[in-house]
């Protein structure tokens, strides 16, 4: 393998730092990549001349959905007669009305009424009154329960809101509400209004999907990549713990292990940067310190820019080399290997990465939950407003394990077949013929898995395996922090792993202050140059202790 590709991995996982979430995908209108979560419904329902957007081709998803709006998207979705109706008697549809032939329609079908004579037709549709619309369009009435703490049984939508519970068509919020009283904007409605059409057309929807949750988490995501600027900050603590047995053998290597096995106990990471989209301009210093009783630290700045990456590698270069940056050419390295080049394509990173967090999302959505703000044990910027935390446990790790090995790995490796995504991924075609060529198909109900998970499950004990994501009123990612704890024991030895991780944001789309200008031509080293000290550095005879019983490959 070159030399080249030992990077590719180390930049696409840059790339994807810089630009952690992709942009929506292509589609109709143009003001919808901040409802991606709606996407597939509007252009479902748009395919179908059921929902149209504006002159300007916008779409519009936040606004309000207007009782003569939802009278016209009805009509439509049924194939009502609008072309032979009754006069309307309301006093406020005038036959010159847009909608008057669609109100009189859903009128005459008994799915909406009037008030007093009047029907209201520019009054914002709330979520009640959509559950009673849907209800009715698409008879939905079936065995049902109380599913929102605030939905009493005395409101007059009490039976049709958890119809659309009863039917997975709307779950209500993370926090067991339905918010009867809030408006319906037009994204929401298109969402239901396919959910609805899918029921009726015999379609079951599946029980596990909590669509408000994935479409909040989906715009995290989404906010994420429109953010213009920021500064970060972040603290990590990294600790292994090894089995006894680690430290057989003579006292010798006992010393030596317990000297080596020592530099895991505790390594802390500080890490400060900024960040502007447009130009594209990455600053990160990171701060390691492996074991500060024996001053093993590193201090490695690194800069990026649409053309380049610096970094500098602190004193593992020796010399004077260590006070300049190495220099990478993207454009340079892109031409390496196919692999490296892959990496480096930002619209393909862009892509991947919206498939991906979607493919995550969709498949361990029951792993998420929004909690208690209080929960969340840090100091919270003043604009955190709600949190939203993953975890997985000792009783969960079953579920998680089928999930990743049933519904998450084929999809993977059928993503994998697409060559550029491979390559992104560093993957060889021989690489993907191997890959493709496994079974991995897993009997979860045999008795031969359920032995084995057994002993897993006597064998891994996770105090905590657990992330939260704390986010402002606007859903923007304010803080992402990640909490592990997990041990592995076998016939009484025990490895044990701890992480504890923090990155937070600030300065979110104000101006930001870089710590470094990006570095002149003399004030840096080529990869040649590196490649070159590399070779001398690795193959120099005096490298090699006589007393080492091992050699460097």
């Amino acid at each position: 393998m070159k030399k080249a590709s030992i990077f590719s991995l180390f930049i696409a996982m840059m790339l994807l730092l810089a630009v952690p979430f992709a942009s929506a995908s292509d589609n109709k209108f143009n003001d919808v990549k901040d409802a991606a979560w709606a996407l597939d419904a509007i252009n479902e329902l748009s395919s179908k001349k059921i929902i149209n957007g504006y002159y300007d081709n916008s779409f519009r998803p936040y606004n309000e959905v207007t009782r003569a709006d939802a009278a016209v998207m009805i009509a439509r979705a049924l194939d009502l007669n609008t072309d032979d109706v009754e006069a309307l008697l309301f006093k406020d549809v005038d036959s010159k009305h847009y909608a008057y032939n669609a109100i009189s329609a859903v009128y005459e079908a008994g799915i909406m009424k009037g008030y007093n004579n009047n029907f209201d037709p520019e009054k914002a549709l709330k979520r009640g009154e959509m559950a009673v619309l849907l209800t009715n369009a698409f008879d939905l009435e079936t065995a049902t329960k109380n599913t929102f703490k605030d939905v009493s049984k005395d409101h007059f939508a009490f039976d049709e809101i958890n119809y659309l519970a009863a039917h997975n068509i709307s779950i209500g919020y993370t926090d067991k509400t339905f918010k009867p009283e809030n408006t319906t904007n037009r994204a929401e409605f298109a969402v239901l209004l396919s959910k609805a059409l899918a029921v009726q057309n015999g379609e079951k929807l599946e029980s596990e999907t909590n669509a408000d949750l994935i479409a909040l988490l989906t715009e995290i995501q989404n906010n994420e990549i429109n953010l213009e600027s920021y500064e970060f900050n972040g603290n990590a603590e990294v600790s292994l713990t090894f089995p006894e047995i680690a430290f057989e053998g003579s006292e010798e290597d006992a010393e030596f292990a317990a000297e080596f096995m020592s530099l895991f106990e505790n390594i802390r990471v500080h890490l400060t940067g900024a960040y502007v989209k447009d130009p594209m301009h990455l600053e990160m210093l990171m701060e390691v310190v492996i074991n500060e009783e024996m001053g093993l630290a590193l201090e490695m700045p690194v800069i990026m820019t649409e053309d380049a990456m610096y970094m500098k590698m602190g004193d593992l270069l020796g010399g004077s080399e260590d006070e300049k940056f190495i220099k990478m050419d993207l454009a340079e390295l892109a031409g390496m290997s196919e692999q490296d080049a892959a990496a480096l394509d930002m619209e393909l990173q862009f892509e991947l990465s919206k498939i991906l967090n979607e493919l995550m999302t969709k498949h361990l959505i029951d792993f998420y939950s929004e909690v208690d703000l209080s929960t969340v044990e840090i100091e919270h910027n003043p604009n955190a407003q709600k949190a939203i935390k993953f975890e997985v446990t000792n009783d969960s790790i079953e579920s998680f394990v089928q999930i990743l090995f049933e519904d998450i790995m084929p999809e993977l490796l059928t993503l994998m077949q697409n060559p550029e995504y491979a390559a992104a991924f560093g993957l060889t075609a021989e690489d993907l013929a191997l890959l493709v060529g496994q079974d991995f198909t897993i009997d979860f109900e045999s008795k031969e898995f359920q032995e084995l998970f057994a002993e897993l499950r006597k064998a891994l004990q996770i105090n905590e395996l657990s992330s939260h994501i704390v986010i402002d009123a606007n859903n923007i990612a304010l803080d992402h922090l990640m909490n592990a704890d997990i041990v592995l024991t076998f016939e009484g030895e025990s490895l044990g792993l701890k992480v504890n991780a923090l990155l937070q944001k600030q300065k979110i789309n104000e101006d930001v202050t870089f710590q470094f200008a990006i570095p002149a031509d003399e004030d840096t080293i080529s990869m040649d140059e590196l490649y070159e000290f590399d070779e001398d550095f690795y193959y120099d005879e005096d490298f090699y202790d006589e007393d080492f019983d091992f050699e460097l490959e």
